[in-house]
């Protein structure tokens, strides 16, 4: 008998639980991309496996995984011991942002647009919705460069470790020294840029076949456009 009344009191928990899920997951704006259930004993599995979840919630579960603490202590246990289940999430998420691109690409490239030149003059006209940016760039740098003699200036897009050699070449008016005025990070810049435009941006590992896609192929950077252009504005 007594086990009876602890297996309700444990239902009817549960029950409690789904219905604080549901109102808060499925009612509000939240684009939610998976659950993670935690806790010790048993009570997390008999939670995951009892349907207790809206289906559309039930679909998202990851997994389950084993706290010793509960409170908000649990909580951080719950994160540390996830990051495997966050990684894939992660991964999942930029195939699908790459897919979709890919798509537009196919059916109409008009409605998008890819280089470093090309998506920036496309962001000076404020006709980019989305950019898909490769973490790669963070490797490169865009670099202004002066003649310490002349004064010549001029801009160059570099890799990082390629510093040391552009600064060792003369300056194309003079051979005169060149020296470095000013530099930023490639990703940087160009979050910069799309922040102030209200563009969305999506930031792609290289450790998926779609993210090394990105990088090789449409040179680290793609956008999804407003809206149809001609090839002579891209």
């Amino acid at each position: 008998r007594y086990e009876r009344v602890i297996e309700q009191m444990a239902h009817e928990f549960y029950k409690r639980v789904a219905e604080y899920a549901e109102k808060f997951f499925l009612n509000t704006n939240i684009t939610l991309q998976g659950i993670i259930i935690g806790g010790p004993g048993k009570t997390k599995e008999e939670f995951a496996k009892g349907n207790y979840l809206h289906y559309q919630l039930q679909s998202k579960i990851l997994g389950v995984v084993d706290t010793g603490y509960t409170s908000e202590e649990g909580i951080y246990e719950l994160v540390n011991r996830s990051k495997d289940l966050l990684q894939n999430v992660k991964y999942i998420r930029e195939k699908n942002i790459m897919q979709e691109f890919l798509t537009i690409l196919n059916k109409d490239d008009s409605c998008i647009s890819y280089g470093l030149s090309n998506v920036e003059n496309l962001l000076s006209l404020n006709l980019v919705e989305k950019i898909l940016l490769s973490t790669d760039l963070e490797n490169l740098e865009r670099i202004i460069l002066q003649c310490s003699n002349c004064g010549y200036r001029m801009e160059k897009v570099i890799n990082l470790s390629e510093e040391s050699k552009i600064l060792s070449e003369p300056c194309p008016k003079c051979n005169g020294q060149m020296i470095i005025n000013d530099k930023k990070i490639i990703l940087d810049e160009i979050i910069e840029k799309a922040e102030a435009n209200g563009v969305k941006i999506e930031l792609i590992s290289t450790e998926t076949e779609e993210g090394e896609q990105l990088r090789k192929s449409f040179g680290g950077v793609a956008a999804i456009l407003r809206y149809k252009i001609s090839d002579n504005i891209k």
